[in-house]
Order: structure tokens, then sequence, then C-alpha cells
């Protein structure tokens, strides 16, 4: 099993874009992240993913400005359940399990993209 990290739209709660989520891994602005997202609500360097002892995905501030939020609440370090929302800064999120990593896209070397690694186009099937 693989997981993926998917922004979500903060009014309709549907995927903008989604990101391998490699573990453990590290969001924010900085170009050493994991997940690079040139948001300003977004540390340079805002939470690190992994997996503890018990297998549970887990979320850690790295010492953020704006924090990070699990069952609205800020949190230094929380559990987070495949499926539910949280936020980094202002954006909110969610992560899934997937059977295989998204592909890799050819990416501009300078791009004004609000995100800047591994977009994905998200089709909705009726």
């Amino acid at each position: 099993m693989y997981y993926k990290l998917v922004l979500l739209d903060n009014a309709s709660k549907r995927p903008l874009d989604e990101w391998n989520l490699s573990l453990p891994a590290t969001v924010g602005r900085a170009e050493d992240c994991s997940i690079v997202l040139k948001d300003p609500s977004i540390s340079r360097q805002h939470c690190r993913f992994n997996i503890n002892a018990y297998g549970a995905m887990v979320i850690h501030d790295l010492g953020s400005t704006n924090g990070v939020y699990v069952r609205d609440e800020r949190v230094k370090q929380a559990t987070v359940i495949v499926g539910e929302a949280f936020q980094i800064g202002s954006m909110e999120f969610k992560i899934e399990m997937v059977d295989a990593p998204l592909p890799a896209k050819d990416r501009p070397a300078t791009s004004d993209s609000l995100f800047e690694t591994q977009r994905v186009q998200i089709y909705e099937i009726p």
C-alpha cells in the first residue's frame, strides 16, 4: 500500500491536487521538503509525516507559525486517520491509501503554480 496527500477545497471539500507521500515526509515552503507548497500560510519546514511503532500515520508540527489542526484542535503531534480531513496552515488535506504510487508528471523548470511537486490530473467519474 502507498499513501497520497490530497489537497481539498476548503468550501466544497473536493480534491484540488495530490502528491505521493513517501514516509517519512516533510511538508513546507523550503525546496528541500518532500512536498513543497508555495502558500504564505505554510512555514518553510511546516510538518512531518511518519508511521509510529503501532503502524499509525502521525503528523508532527515542526514549530510552524500557522499550526497543524487535527479534529479542529491545534496539535504538536497527532494520529491522522486515513480519509480524515486535517489542516496544515490555512490549507485542508486528507490522506488516502492507494495501490500504486501516483505517476510523476513532467514539470517546467519554472512555474507560477502554487504547488511545485508531482501534479496529477483528477478526473471525476459520473
